[in-house]
């Protein structure tokens, strides 16, 4: 459910030209959750949180979901950061400030998650009373923590809690102030669930994200699910480090391509780390590429961790590279108008939300959410 759609400027505008004129310059979208699941906190387990014994949560009014486009980097490249006049790839975070900044509606819905942290501070954590001399040291800690963030607050910049490849499209979470920032990236930072279809378990607190993916070949329908566990790291290759998969299990070889024999068998010390994605086949058809038919399979991905070029490596050890996946693919095979055919199509993770906005009386909620968005192929 994408909820209510607008666009978003890619070019900051210049003496702030009507709405409409910047919104046909947009290009990347607004994407709104829906709730799947909401639970009251109980003053007990609310008093946990404010004194450091339970989980925190971004508040769902300082996320911001957005759709990032295919070719648009989520942050600064490092060219960009050592030289800001550098061409090079549009830039996601730095796009999406500049529309908080400058439009009427951007404007209002960073002023909103400020008032909303400044609400959480000044009504339920302080007014929290300690029942022994180790919670009174933790409130007083909570206390300084307060006057931290508001500083941070006054200059901080919304940043997105996770990243996306420059070759992928679809959702990225933007955080719009400094604790949802922390408590996002903590929570992107934990494993997802370790099932497909797992019963949703509110009491246990997770970030789950799925990727649509177009792959070369048919996928065999008998084994049209299942679970890919090949460690990942990287070797040296020429004058740089590849990601790599263990793709015997025993770091005796390292995968990086389909078709393509690997430089080394030897990976960097340290690097391997274990990786497991659950992939779904969903359809099945062909494209046509220089004049010939081949077959592709449209598939579902999840990572339960998230190493460096997990989805795209464990496809292609299938022998199933991903269309448009020229890094562990077989190069020039099927041309997908060069796109990389790899979608953030869901996302579902826990925040913190007001029941209503009765000041001192607002009751706090744990809810689920989750944003979608449809592949572009």
């Amino acid at each position: 459910d994408h909820g209510n759609v607008e666009l978003a400027s890619s070019m900051p505008p210049k003496n702030d030209p009507p709405a409409e004129a910047v919104a046909s310059r947009r290009e990347w979208q607004i994407l709104e959750p829906s709730i799947q699941n909401c639970q009251y906190i109980t003053n007990d387990e609310k008093k946990e949180i404010v004194l450091g014994d339970g989980t925190e949560l971004a508040f769902l009014s300082q996320l911001l979901f957005v759709n990032k486009p295919s070719g648009w980097s989520t942050l600064p490249t490092k060219q960009q950061l050592d030289n800001p006049a550098c061409p090079t790839y549009p830039c996601l975070s730095d796009s999406v400030i500049e529309w908080l900044k400058t439009d009427p509606k951007g404007k209002e819905r960073l002023l909103q998650a400020q008032l909303d942290e400044q609400h959480w501070w000044n009504n339920h954590v302080l007014e929290t009373e300690p029942r022994n001399s180790m919670q009174r040291r933790e409130l007083k800690k909570k206390i300084r923590k307060q006057d931290k963030q508001m500083e941070k607050m006054a200059t901080f910049e919304p940043r997105p809690a996770h990243r996306l490849d420059i070759d992928t499209s679809g959702i990225v979470c933007i955080a719009l102030t400094p604790t949802a920032l922390r408590n996002a990236n903590m929570l992107f930072e934990k494993k997802s669930r370790s099932g497909v279809e797992k019963e949703l378990d509110m009491d246990e607190v997770c970030v789950e994200k799925r990727y649509a993916a177009l792959v070369e070949g048919s996928v065999d329908k008998d084994s049209s699910a299942g679970v890919i566990s090949h460690a990942i790291g990287k070797v040296w290759s020429d004058d740089h480090n590849e990601w790599a998969c263990d793709l015997h299990d025993d770091a005796s070889f390292a995968f990086i391509r389909h078709n393509g024999s690997s430089d080394t068998t030897t990976f960097v010390p340290d690097s391997l780390r274990d990786a497991t994605t659950l992939y779904k086949a969903v359809d099945w058809g062909t494209v046509q590429t220089n004049g010939h038919s081949k077959s592709v399979t449209r598939v579902e991905l999840t990572p339960v961790t998230g190493r460096g070029h997990q989805l795209r490596l464990h496809m292609a050890s299938m022998r199933h590279p991903i269309v448009g996946d020229y890094m562990h693919g077989d190069k020039g095979t099927i041309n997908k108008e060069e796109q990389l055919c790899l979608h953030a199509s869901q996302l579902s993770m826990d925040s913190f939300c007001f029941a209503s906005n009765d000041g001192e009386n607002a009751s706090l909620q744990r809810c689920r959410i989750v944003i979608e968005s449809t592949p572009p192929f």
